[in-house]
């Protein structure tokens, strides 16, 4: 499994993403769901999700401001990956900017940008197609 530490724009939001390359470790990312203060409900979500084991799931939990816990489950293709990773990180920045209180434009842009390139060797090797049969179930 792959973990990032994202630190986006020098705010103090600590975001930790988790991405299945073949080797999940549920209770990692279930460690960062308690550490971060994740509801009951949102820790039994993310354990049906791994009990399930089904191909494209992901999540993004960030219960207070702060702090934000995404994980990105295996791809049946790396378009399927692609959308997972753009829709995650789609929830992240609605988190920030709700905090922040910042409004559709170019600080939102910045944010999800800042985001992926931090991303963006994992979503290159991992998104290309051709690279994606390694790790699939």
């Amino acid at each position: 499994m792959i973990h990032r530490r994202l630190d986006i724009r020098n705010l103090e939001w600590r975001v930790d993403v988790y991405i299945d390359d073949g080797s999940v470790d549920p209770e990692e990312v279930l460690d960062c769901l308690y550490s971060i203060g994740a509801s009951g409900r949102s820790i039994r979500k993310a354990e049906r999700l791994f009990d399930r084991d089904l191909p494209n799931e992901a999540f993004t939990c960030s219960p207070r401001s702060g702090f934000t816990c995404i994980y990105i489950g295996r791809a049946t293709s790396g378009e399927e990956f692609l959308n997972s990773v753009v829709h995650e990180l789609r929830h992240l920045v609605d988190d920030i900017a709700r905090y922040y209180h910042i409004g559709n434009g170019e600080a939102v842009g910045y944010i999800s940008g800042e985001a992926a390139f931090m991303l963006a060797s994992d979503i290159c090797r991992l998104g290309c197609p051709n690279c994606t049969k390694h790790y699939q179930k």
